[in-house]
């Protein structure tokens, strides 16, 4: 019986914590939606598609009609530059910003970015966000190398990104 009892301890010990944190977000994220819905509005600088940019905010004022969504659509580095101007004329507007992986790196190494751990980011795995919680993809774009195998012999098929600058 002892041996049950300190099974069960253990497990119940276990979920404490995480329990604890789950319930932390909870009211963390109802404070947020409260602010948002008092601020009531959204700024959100995005580099995506604008067809793909428009889901996006269709499903969040779904959920959150009180709140309007300012969608600013650009390529990446009139975003970087938009948001760079803002942060010198410390008028920094943007809520959200999805833009390419380059781009979201050097706003966070130059401290532009705010950490926020979504609840939904603990779908994603490690690859796919920041230790930190300083951002979390949302799309991944694969590059490739494709050659000629009529004119690249196999032992000559580039293997380092140095290679891709040889001739051939």
């Amino acid at each position: 019986m002892v041996g049950i009892i300190l099974v069960f301890a253990f497990i119940v010990a276990g979920y404490v914590p995480s329990l604890l944190a789950a319930a932390q977000e909870d009211v963390r994220l109802t404070e947020l939606k409260k602010e948002a819905e008092k601020e009531g509005k959204l700024v959100f600088y995005t580099s995506f598609a604008l067809q793909d940019a428009v889901v996006f905010v269709d499903r969040f004022q779904k959920k959150y009609p009180s709140i309007k969504v300012d969608l600013n659509r650009s390529n990446n580095t009139q975003l970087l530059t938009r948001v760079l101007a803002e942060q010198r004329a410390k008028k920094n507007t943007v809520d959200v910003i999805i833009s390419k992986g380059d781009v979201i790196y050097f706003m966070q190494k130059t401290g532009l970015l705010s950490r926020y751990l979504s609840p939904e980011r603990n779908f994603y795995a490690d690859g796919f966000k920041d230790k930190e919680g300083y951002w979390t993809g949302v799309y991944l774009t694969v590059h490739c190398v494709v050659y000629n195998t009529r004119m690249v012999a196999p032992h000559d098929v580039p293997a380092t990104y140095q290679d891709l600058l040889k001739p051939q």
